[in-house]
């Protein structure tokens, strides 16, 4: 089942769910992927209830994206999830998945995304500008700068996955309690053979899913140019890219 709606979570259970899927990314990023549609229905639990085995799914709007990123610049994702700059036709790298882990990390506390209306249009233009409001909140010192760092709506101060990874808040929380391992950077797994990377990164279960659903989705491909994967409509086929150019994107039923 996914997150529920609707619901807050304390800043330790937000972390427990967050830092699952700053780990997922951490493995497709290393693996040259971007998922781009990172959002609530995207996060399942494994078991009703159970926020400490979640998975990262669909894959649907994931691309392969090389270290230039010259050619990533579709529109794509679901609008009130995504990176401003997803949204201004510029090109883009691996750090829109950081900013709309951002946002998962906001819903989680909050209840709601910061973009949140009952007008499409509204909300796009407001996803297109980025800046989240965060001084109507109480969160503690360490959350209120994750949420800042990885919420920056310029990607060059945006947080990295290493820098989310370091943060005070990771830090406090990944040491409480029944403390979960974060603390592997990108540049160390770089260091690693591709079966360490794997026993380190992953639990067996994770492994598993990752590949299998990483493999079905991307084996198509013979090389990151080919095929980008686009934004579709939820009655068309993919959108072309005159259309892509157009500001009122439609959002993607997810079935889960």
């Amino acid at each position: 089942m996914e997150v529920m709606k609707n619901k807050t979570f304390t800043e330790r259970k937000a972390f427990i769910i967050i830092s699952q899927v700053v780990e997922a990314l951490h493995y497709v990023h290393f693996h040259g992927i971007l998922h781009r549609d990172i959002k609530p229905e995207n996060i399942i639990l494994r078991e009703e209830g159970i926020i400490d085995q979640v998975i990262l799914a669909d894959f649907g709007l994931a691309d392969y994206y090389r270290k230039d990123c010259k050619y990533m610049f579709t529109r794509c994702g679901t609008p009130g999830y995504v990176a401003p700059e997803l949204l201004q036709d510029k090109i883009y790298d691996h750090k829109v998945d950081v900013y709309s882990c951002g946002i998962l990390f906001y819903y989680l506390l909050v209840g709601k995304g910061p973009f949140d209306s009952n007008n499409y249009d509204t909300t796009v233009k407001a996803n297109q500008n980025g800046h989240v409001d965060l001084t109507q909140f109480s969160f503690t010192n360490e959350c209120l700068d994750l949420l800042r760092g990885m919420l920056d709506p310029n990607p060059q101060n945006r947080f990295t996955l290493d820098q989310v990874n370091l943060s005070p808040f990771f830090k406090k929380h990944t040491f409480a309690n029944n403390p979960i391992n974060h603390s592997i950077s990108l540049e160390s797994l770089k260091n690693k053979s591709h079966s360490q990377t794997h026993s380190l990164q992953l639990s067996p279960y994770q492994e598993q899913r990752y590949k299998q659903e990483l493999n079905s989705r991307f084996a198509q491909y013979a090389s990151p140019l080919q095929s980008p994967l686009r934004l579709k409509s939820p009655n068309s086929s993919p959108l072309t890219d005159s259309q892509h150019q157009s500001p009122n994107l439609q959002r993607v039923p997810i079935q889960i």
